[in-house]
């Protein structure tokens, strides 16, 4: 088998696996166990691909390499392009998963543990991730507007559903919107709380976003946390 050959298995596998994971409920661990060896053959078989390229590029014979072996050599490239991106963004982001915008005091979850598997990432907001969080997401605070606690409330569920994410619970009594998100590619869901609590001159909004699997979000939780503060802001003062 050639390496062309390979690199196309490997991406029908990482297909296959991506599929099995988001809708055949295939838990996180065996996923993950099956995508890194997946990602080993490919990079072995990608790394033979640019050898070839390479070698016959310095000896000046690229016209010799044939069809197959200029598609392998490209999806080589695109591999490890992919590959470098990824390992970039997670290096500058800390190995963290649950974010908040009281560190001292993070939005507690009131129906969203109910639908989180054993397996999951526990929904604890410890002082170590809060230390990691100060230093690296200083700008994640929480949103304070003028506009009255029911004004909010009411806007933050309009948001919610512009962002196309999917509603769990809502209590306009607690203040509390939870809701979960998943990743285009992946599927990794994350879950989220917002927090709404009237103050003397207006209310204060709170958030916090959780991922079920994984280590380290890449910074997904923060930016979505941002993203809908922002727009929550927008259209509370319009």
């Amino acid at each position: 088998m050639n390496t062309l050959s390979i690199q196309l298995v490997c991406l029908v596998a990482f297909t296959f696996f991506i599929v099995c994971f988001r809708m055949l409920g295939v838990g996180f661990k065996p996923f993950a166990a099956g995508m890194l060896v997946i990602m080993v053959v490919w990079g072995i078989t990608a790394l033979v691909s640019l050898f070839t390229f390479v070698r016959l590029g310095v000896g000046g014979n690229l016209a010799s390499l044939s069809v197959g072996g200029v598609i392998a050599s490209v999806m080589a490239f695109c591999f490890f392009a992919w590959l470098g991106l990824t390992v970039f963004q997670a290096s500058q982001v800390p190995s963290i998963h649950n974010i908040s915008t009281d560190i001292s005091n993070p939005p507690a979850f009131e129906k969203i543990p109910e639908l989180r598997a054993p397996s999951h990432n526990p929904l604890e907001y410890t002082a170590e991730v809060a230390e990691q969080q100060r230093q690296h997401y200083a700008h994640i605070q929480p949103l304070v507007l003028s506009s009255n606690k029911e004004q909010v409330f009411d806007t933050a569920l309009l948001v919610v559903d512009q962002l196309g994410w999917r509603l769990h619970h809502h209590n306009p009594k607690t203040g509390v919107i939870e809701a979960s998100a998943s990743s285009g590619i992946f599927g990794f869901v994350d879950d989220m709380v917002i927090r709404i609590e009237a103050r003397e001159t207006g209310t204060i909004v709170d958030m916090r976003s959780v991922s079920r699997v994984g280590k380290s979000d890449f910074g997904a939780n923060a930016k979505r946390i941002s993203q809908f503060l922002k727009i929550l802001a927008a259209q509370s003062a319009n």
